[in-house]
């Protein structure tokens, strides 16, 4: 049993010149403001800083307290952590270096190098294995198994440094975004979003070529949406001249075959993982939209080479809601909308060709996905076409 709600804390006295207080909080009902962020000091020699990581990364990701791990510091290596060898380090030159360490572009390490040091530092949980793992410096940025997790070492000096532990759970994550590098660029960016107001988003740049985009890609896709399940029919294809130049100069998008879309970016463009099928698929310009069914995903190209691409998804589960809205008399364009709890990416619009996209379809599919998330034991409601 639980006690009784805690009364909500009294309104505080606001001054002429302060901001306006923030809206009420959404989980907590009669509470004005709510604890999206907790920090407090702790006494230097006085506190055992590993093992309240420990603690607080079982507590979150729901894993028991490890054994007695070794008890030296992985901060302590003076930057022997490197997942990669002196020569390719150097594979680009020391100005290269020199550059992307001023720019903040991170080179990937390897995964198996890390997860062995941050282990045995009392990082890491004993159950939790390292995906992906980039470097900078003496930073690292980390996905596990378990969380995305950030190390940022304070100050120049090798020893007694200042160091930042950082942990994202993937249940704060509602979307992320993968970037390849220009035909002018010498990184590329991987980005994310999450629900909590004081980080709404999270960008990296990776430096180009030593990054692996794509495998980038399907770890998160494996570590941020659930398992596919089924699959829905084909939906329209149309076509129209005039239209398809207004449609295009709008950025209203056409309907493309969903088995071909399905076909292309396993084969020719390997983005969705092994299982996840194509369900609705359109296309406006060079950029395409797919709505599979445990995600939608916005693929982006940028720049007048194209070699510049944004790859944007959004789980069913990080949404919250959306709509779909018809074209009006006057109009030629429909609407898709989906609605995200994560303050940088409120909202995915995408605007259809009113005749070349089944748009109860496209609510069908939504449908299902978001369905299928909650548990089959949910009951959707289905409501006939208004016309």
């Amino acid at each position: 049993m639980t006690g009784p709600r805690p009364p909500p804390p009294p309104p505080l006295p606001q001054k002429e010149d302060e901001p306006p207080p923030p809206p009420p909080c959404p989980t907590v009902e009669g509470w004005k403001e709510c604890l999206s962020l907790v920090t407090f000091d702790l006494a230097a020699g006085y506190a055992d800083v590993l093992g309240l990581q420990e603690l607080l990364a079982a507590m979150v990701l729901g894993s028991p307290m490890p054994a007695a791990w070794d008890h030296w510091s992985l901060l302590q290596q003076n930057g022997t952590a490197s997942g990669q060898s002196k020569g390719q380090q150097g594979a680009q030159g020391p100005m290269a270096d020199l550059y992307h360490w001023m720019d903040s572009n991170a080179a990937q390490v390897y995964p198996q190098r890390v997860e062995s040091l941050f282990k045995s530092s009392r990082i890491l949980q004993r159950d939790e294995t390292v995906k992906l793992a980039f470097r900078l410096g003496g930073d690292y940025h980390v996905w596990t198994s378990k969380r995305f997790l950030f190390v940022d070492r304070k100050g120049w000096a090798d020893m007694g440094r200042k160091t930042l532990y950082r942990s994202i759970p993937y249940t704060a994550i509602k979307g992320f975004e993968v970037t390849s590098a220009g035909a002018w660029d010498w990184d590329s960016e991987l980005a994310f979003y999450t629900d909590m107001p004081w980080l709404k988003h999270y960008k990296q740049d990776l430096r180009s070529g030593q990054v692996n985009l794509r495998s980038i890609l399907q770890v998160l896709g494996e570590e941020l949406m659930e398992p596919p399940e089924t699959a829905p029919g084909a939906l329209l294809e149309g076509a129209g001249p005039w239209y398809d130049f207004r449609g295009w100069l709008h950025g209203y998008a056409y309907e493309l075959d969903p088995v071909a879309a399905n076909k292309e970016f396993h084969e020719d463009k390997p983005l969705l993982l092994p299982g996840e099928e194509v369900r609705f698929a359109c296309k406006v310009g060079r950029d395409t939209t797919l709505l599979t069914q445990m995600r939608a995903l916005r693929v982006d190209v940028q720049g007048f080479t194209g070699t510049r691409v944004n790859y944007k998804s959004i789980p069913y589960r990080s949404m919250g809601s959306f709509f779909v809205r018809t074209a009006g008399i006057a109009s030629i364009d429909a609407e898709m909308q989906l609605f995200t709890p994560a303050p940088a990416m409120p909202v995915l619009q995408q605007s259809f060709r009113y005749d070349l996209v089944d748009l109860f379809g496209v609510s069908k599919v939504l449908t299902d996905g978001l369905a299928e998330d909650f548990g089959p034991d949910i009951e959707m409601p289905i409501y006939p076409p208004m016309y």
